[in-house]
């Protein structure tokens, strides 16, 4: 059975479905037992985009006179499909499952990818058109006449066609006048079933359909009774020919009987013929004469005939079994035993044709329901059937499907839980048209996808690490911001961010270094940057610094030592504090000290020698004191000035 939201879809038009189609890769629509009415058949080219049909389930589909002309039909499943008159010009049929399908006045000039077996498994006739290459096959030969190419696109349903005139029942059962009882009969069947509840096509007004239906049904018993009374007349026709026939023969006998019973006695006279017994003689009646009535032998021979074409009727009745057959024999014969037999009869036929339409209405629906438990009801209820055969292989069918839908996702399931690209690939390959076939090749094509990436990845991050620039890393997380190497970019990234700082920091140290010149700032700059770019040159600088200093350091101690009083000592101790002489200079300057402490001793007197007078203070104005600016030791030790 269709599926209600698919065929609602399609009834939107061919670029609405094929939309939805593109939306939707996954989904198989099911179209299956689709019958629209005749105008919404039209599938040409929307905006020179064909229809999109391919995989789609369109067993038994009624698309007698549709127009599919460049139709995707690629593995489409029209099984019994009814494409009676349909166009099928350059559609595309690559693989596609033609089995009992009707292409009778089909179409399919320019089709491509049609195959001579698909052609040969389907049905049809000499009015079909087959591309360039194939031919028809024997059973096709003979068939309707040909519709005029390309063939007519409006082949309507019996609920769309307009209904015909009341009086004329051959044209409401769509049959010609010349149809036999056969024919009427089927075309009265296929009429019903195509406007009962179950079986009207979407969009179908119930009350015109009901009309229609009761129209059918009147039309169908007016003919039938056309046919009886028919039959009844021919039947009558005959009784009177056969009686016609008896009384000529009976009339024949009557008229020649007196000149053969002369004859006779002639011939007994003249010794010809042996002597009569005679009784015999004196019982032989005197020949009629003239207005006398007709003899007994008359009405004997005409009843032996009526029985003998009652008899022969009856067992024509009989040998086919038929109602109609019946039903001729008692319009014939309407007294007696055997026209009660053949009501009888009547009766039996009519309620094995009652088993026979509940048996079919039982297996139309069955079979159109598709379900396992619905054939399985038809078989217990139906045991003698002959669709019991089909019905039975049905259901092995389906049971077979049901394991090996199954045994598909057991093995789907196992597929997906490890997602291992080989593992799916092995399920595709031993379920290519089954339920979980198209996801699992969009899953290999997601895995496909992946390893591409990751291929495309590793060659961006190996050609950053060999371009090993900041530009290099940065291109390479703009492609892959999620990528594998990703941190380990954003790492080297920060690394060269942080080399780039410390590279700007100690070059702005050493030009504030290189400014001052000081000895100070070059050994800040040196224990800020012990390994930066301008190191030596640093350490050249403060070697010449320390050079001129030491020079510095040997001329002021060479003067102090020249000099060697407290004043010089101190006075290089306060240049030079961290001399190389300060060791040298803080022990001279201690001893001066000492000697000063010292008491004076008075020489002795030589002989003859006179006395030594004292010299007398200098003058206040003459005496010598520190100046003011010249360093001298303190009491506790400490240079001062």
């Amino acid at each position: 059975m269709a599926n209600a939201r698919h065929v609602a879809k399609l009834r939107e038009g061919v670029q609405a479905w094929n939309a939805w189609r593109a939306e939707n890769p996954g989904t198989a629509p099911d179209l299956s037992d689709l019958n629209l009415p005749g105008g919404a058949r039209h599938f040409e080219p929307a905006q020179g985009e064909p229809i999109d049909l391919r995989g789609v389930n369109l067993r038994r589909a009624v698309l007698a006179g549709a127009d599919l002309a460049q139709a995707r039909l690629e593995h489409a499943d029209l099984s019994g499909a009814n494409l009676k008159g349909a166009n099928l010009a350059q559609a595309d049929l690559t693989g596609t499952r033609l089995a009992g399908a009707n292409l009778s006045g089909a179409w399919l000039g320019g089709v491509r990818n049609l195959t001579q077996a698909a052609v040969n498994r389907a049905q049809g006739c000499k009015a079909t058109v087959l591309p360039d290459g194939l031919a028809l096959p024997p059973a096709w030969v003979g068939g309707e006449e040909p519709a005029p190419p390309p063939p007519a696109r409006a082949a309507e349903s019996s609920a769309d066609r307009p209904a015909p005139e009341r009086g004329d029942p051959y044209g409401v059962l769509g049959v010609g006048r010349k149809a036999t009882a056969r024919e009427i009969r089927a075309a009265y069947l296929r009429l019903v079933k195509e406007l009962h509840p179950d079986g009207r096509p979407p969009g179908t007004v119930p009350e015109d359909a009901d009309e229609r239906l009761k129209l059918i049904n009147d039309a169908y018993q007016e003919l039938k009774g056309f046919g009886r009374q028919a039959e009844a007349r021919r039947a009558e026709r005959r009784r009177r020919a056969r009686r016609v026939g008896a009384i000529f023969v009976a009339g024949v006998m009557t008229a020649t009987a007196p000149a053969v019973l002369v004859l006779v006695v002639g011939l007994h006279y003249t010794g010809w013929l042996s002597t009569p017994d005679p009784r015999a003689v004196s019982s032989v009646a005197p020949a009629p004469t003239g207005d006398a009535p007709r003899p007994a032998a008359t009405g004997v021979a005409s009843d032996a005939n009526e029985r003998a074409g009652r008899q022969e009727a009856l067992s024509e009745a009989r040998r086919l079994g038929t109602r109609e057959a019946w039903e001729r024999f008692a319009a014939a014969y309407p007294d007696g035993e055997a026209a009660a037999q053949a009501r009888s009869a009547i009766a039996a036929v009519e309620r094995a044709e009652a088993r026979r339409r509940a048996e079919a209405a039982a297996w139309a629906e069955a079979e159109r329901s598709g379900d396992k438990a619905a054939l399985e009801r038809f078989v217990a209820s139906h045991p003698d059937s002959e669709n019991v055969p089909r019905a039975r292989e049905t259901i092995a069918a389906i049971a077979r499907a049901e394991a090996r839908r199954r045994e598909e996702a057991a093995a789907w399931a196992a597929a997906e839980k490890t997602g291992e690209r080989e593992k799916l690939e092995r399920f595709v390959a031993a379920y290519p048209d089954g339920g979980y076939t198209e996801r699992a090749r969009q899953a290999i094509a997601t895995l496909e996808r992946a390893e591409a990436a990751r291929r495309a990845e590793a060659t961006a991050w190996a050609a950053a690490q060999e371009d090993g620039t900041k530009e290099g890393l940065e291109r390479y997380v703009a492609a892959y911001p999620g990528g594998a190497h990703a941190s380990q970019a954003g790492r080297a990234l920060a690394a060269l961010a942080a080399a780039q700082a410390q590279r700007e920091a100690d070059r702005a140290a050493w030009a504030e270094a290189e400014r001052s010149g000081a000895k100070t700032a070059l050994s800040q700059y040196l224990k800020d940057f012990p390994a930066g770019s301008f190191a030596a040159d640093a350490r050249q600088r403060m070697a010449m610094i320390e050079s001129e200093e030491n020079g510095r350091d040997d001329t002021a101690w060479f003067k102090a030592k020249q000099r060697n009083n407290k004043a010089s000592y101190a006075d290089y101790l306060a240049t030079y504090p961290d001399g190389r002489r300060v060791t040298d200079a803080r022990r001279r300057l201690a001893e001066l000290e000492r000697g000063e402490m010292r008491p004076p001793t008075e020489p002795v007197k030589a002989a003859g020698t006179p006395p030594v007078r004292p010299r007398a203070p200098e003058a206040a104005g003459g005496q010598r004191w520190p100046s003011a600016d010249e360093p001298f030791v303190g009491a506790d030790g400490r240079i001062r000035r």
